[in-house]
Order: C-alpha cells, then sequence, then structure tokens
C-alpha cells in the first residue's frame, strides 16, 4: 500500500482545533481529499476506582450534545507532559484524588476524521489529592458502583464512548484481577 499525504491545507482554526484539507495519494494515479480536525494533541482518561468498587465519574454540559453528560474525568496532554502526568493532574484537578496508574488503552476517538488519540488509564488506591483546576464550567463529581456505570451504559443513560470503552475495560481488568488474586 501507498497510502500518503501529498499536501496539507488550513481550512479554519479556531481556539480549540483546526479543520485541515488533505491530499491523499490512495494508489498510484488516484490522490483524494480528505477534511481532518486536528485537536492540537492527545488526550487522557481515567477510570478512577475505589477500593469498594466505585467509579468516579464527571457529570458536566456538553455543548455538542447541548446537555449534561456522564463522563470520564479527562484533558488535553500538555505541552512537554507524559500521558502518566496528565492523567494525574487531570484526576487531581477533576475530582481531588489522585492513585496508582495502569494504562488500559490507546485509543483513536473518530479515525476518520480527527487525529487525536487518547490514553485511558485505570486509577486504583486512591487517596484524596486535590489540585486547582482550569475548568470554565460547573463539573460535579459523581460515585457510584463500576457495576451500575456499567448498566447505565448499557440503557443509554451514559453515551460517551470513551466512557463506555473505559468502563467496560476496567470491569475487566478488575474482575482478572481478582481472578488471578484467588
Amino acid at each position: 500500500m501507498c497510502e500518503r499525504i501529498i499536501d496539507t491545507e488550513t481550512l479554519f482554526k479556531g481556539a480549540v482545533f483546526r479543520v485541515l484539507r488533505h491530499w491523499v495519494q490512495l494508489r498510484p494515479g488516484l490522490v483524494v481529499e480528505r477534511e481532518v480536525v486536528d485537536k492540537g494533541g492527545d488526550s487522557v482518561a481515567i477510570v478512577a476506582v475505589d477500593e469498594a468498587r466505585h467509579i468516579y465519574l464527571i457529570n458536566e454540559y456538553c455543548c455538542a450534545i447541548q446537555a449534561r453528560a456522564l463522563s470520564l474525568p479527562k484533558g488535553m496532554i500538555d505541552a512537554g507532559e507524559s500521558p502518566e502526568e496528565a492523567v494525574l493532574r487531570e484526576l487531581r484537578e477533576e475530582t481531588g484524588l489522585s492513585g496508582n496508574l495502569r494504562l488500559l488503552a490507546r485509543m483513536s476517538l473518530s479515525p476518520g476524521y480527527l487525529n487525536q488519540q487518547s490514553y485511558v488509564f485505570l486509577a486504583t488506591d486512591l487517596k484524596v489529592a486535590p489540585l486547582a483546576g482550569d475548568e470554565e464550567h460547573a463539573i460535579t463529581v459523581v460515585r457510584m458502583p463500576i457495576a451500575e456505570a456499567f448498566q447505565k451504559a448499557r440503557e443509554g443513560e451514559i453515551n460517551d464512548a470513551r466512557t463506555i470503552a473505559g468502563i467496560s475495560l476496567a470491569q475487566a481488568a478488575l474482575e482478572e484481577e481478582s481472578a488471578n488474586s484467588l
């Protein structure tokens, strides 16, 4: 396969993202145009689970869907920051907690048009460690059993794809960990 980007043009540049037009050679003699959203970096999301198997979610307003939604604590990886550093910062800013980390997955959020990758971590052995954040909008921390969060995802009450994937991956990892400790 010889797919490659042969040229790029910026169509829009906003405060949060850019829209790019790429000319992509798919094979000799065939060049197509593709539009891509460039978020300006990768992100992290955290499945924070305490010893009682409760998960910490964020209830926040999401402008794109014009509603409040339950999701994992999450945020962008700042310049010069590792995914692990970003996870600990975002977890502390959004929930006031810190913990031991384990990478669950590195995933594409929508690879057809968004170039951002997201690192999803499991945080366990939680302890209180608040850090002032940069949130402009009101967020509320919601603690619930991870099984209840999984059920809410199955019923559509939690509908953020990264959150659903994170809950599912964490639940499987915790079950495997429990089985291995027997």
